[in-house]
């Protein structure tokens, strides 16, 4: 729990300059999140190159994004019951290792797979993130910080996606 705090400096600084726990997790998930859609899109541009297939693109997301959500639903529990920021460190490291071995595919299902593979480290990692701030912030900071998580979401969506598209565009899939 964070510590408490007079009107004057909860003002100051915001959430983000007051609480360095949280500021460590909300810079993480910018990172993580942002190197998540970049690369997303980088691998949609890779499986159409490969395949010249929509149905390879839907194949792709499906494989990111379903395990997320099944995830998310069925162990949501199980994850309320281990350590967060294991969780969120382990999570990362299997993304790094599925990024890091797509570089030595050779077909668009090793790809698929790959997705796979980080959609599930993807849905231990964002309930374990937003199961983390009770623990980081007072109970009258969770709806800001809960908002401050949400937006870094939908910016590194955002960004993440431009800026995978445009890498990929500019300087090939390879780059991206």
């Amino acid at each position: 729990m964070g510590r408490l705090h007079s009107p004057e400096s909860r003002s100051r600084g915001g959430l983000l300059g007051r609480e360095p726990g949280f500021r460590r997790l909300f810079l993480a998930t910018l990172g993580s999140g942002a190197g998540t859609w970049l690369a997303l899109v980088a691998l949609e541009f890779d499986i159409y190159q490969r395949t010249h297939s929509s149905a390879w693109i839907a194949a792709l997301l499906i494989a990111d994004l379903l395990p997320t959500f099944a995830i998310g639903v069925f162990a949501g529990p199980l994850i309320d019951r281990l350590s967060r920021r294991g969780l969120m460190i382990g999570s990362d490291l299997v993304r790094f290792g599925a990024f890091a071995a797509l570089t030595f595919t050779t077909d668009a299902t090793q790809i698929v797979v790959l997705a796979a593979v980080v959609g599930v480290a993807t849905g231990f990692f964002r309930p374990a993130v937003y199961a983390a701030v009770p623990n980081l912030v007072e109970d009258e900071d969770l709806p800001g910080a809960n908002s401050l998580l949400q937006t870094v979401d939908n910016a590194t969506w955002a960004l993440g996606s431009v800026l995978g598209g445009a890498l990929a565009a500019t300087a090939g899939v390879d780059a991206a």
